[in-house]
């Protein structure tokens, strides 16, 4: 039965690179209550795979399979709203994988920290006025508009660094709001959280301060990613071609 048998209209197919030592990607079934046209390759999902659940990326999305339908095994969860692992990047796991005939869901598997192998979210960071913060007066930062903005929009408590940047407010206005007091007298200090606001909230009042513990962003998984893999095809290579990679031979 050809692939076009086994499609009905409307079904996509979620296309998962899952970490075995295996060289193919895997077909599931989007998960229930989800609109699968929303998912976008680079996304972390839980899938079964025999008696397991694993977590894996989702390489693409087809309009059907060349498995029977009937065959194919929904998607547990879908784990990230945008994907982990950016374009580029997975474009080049997948090179990877099929030059040095390395095991796909290995190759992506092996530049995530423990952590997000594991399923786990993605971790946050949010920001919140200190109580020097909340007794800042309108001509404190007169000449400061920027970091006046800044101040009004944690007025009301804790906000995701998203979520500032996306209302206009920069990594480089925070940082300099804070360089204008001494360091008991800081008006906003930051906190990363493993999940929701409802961890950062718990953090701060158990008296977290600037310092980041074990926080990730995306410019820190894509660093972690381009490493390892990598090093993975280097491993790969004889030391001859090994060399000629580093130096941009190849």
């Amino acid at each position: 039965m050809t692939s076009s048998q086994n499609q009905e209209p409307g079904t996509v197919i979620l296309r998962v690179a899952v970490p075995v030592p295996l060289r193919d990607v895997f077909d599931y079934l989007p998960p229930e209550c989800i609109d699968a046209n929303t998912l976008k390759p680079g996304i972390r999902l839980s899938v079964p795979f025999g008696r397991r659940k694993l977590t894996g990326i989702l390489v693409e999305t087809r309009a059907a399979s060349d498995q029977p339908l009937e065959k194919l095994k929904q998607a547990l969860a879908v784990l990230d709203e945008a994907p982990l692992v950016p374009d580029h990047l997975r474009d080049l796991c997948l090179w990877s994988a099929d030059y040095y005939q390395h095991a796909i869901g290995e190759v992506f598997t092996a530049a995530l920290t423990p952590a997000l192998r594991e399923g786990r979210e993605v971790p946050q960071t949010a920001w919140r006025l200190t109580e020097r913060g909340l007794g800042l007066g309108p001509e404190s930062l007169k000449r400061a508009k920027s970091q006046a903005e800044a101040v009004a929009r944690l007025q009301n408590g804790p906000v995701p660094h998203e979520a500032l940047r996306a209302g206009g407010v920069s990594s480089a206005t925070l940082r300099e709001l804070r360089k204008k007091f001494s360091v008991v007298e800081l008006p906003v200090i930051m906190a990363t959280a493993r999940s929701d606001s409802d961890d950062v909230v718990e953090a701060l009042d158990a008296g977290a301060n600037a310092g980041r513990t074990r926080h990730m962003l995306l410019a820190d998984i894509t660093f972690r990613f381009a490493t390892i893999t990598i090093l993975l095809l280097i491993a790969a290579l004889s030391f001859r071609d090994a060399r000629h990679l580093l130096q941009g031979k190849l």
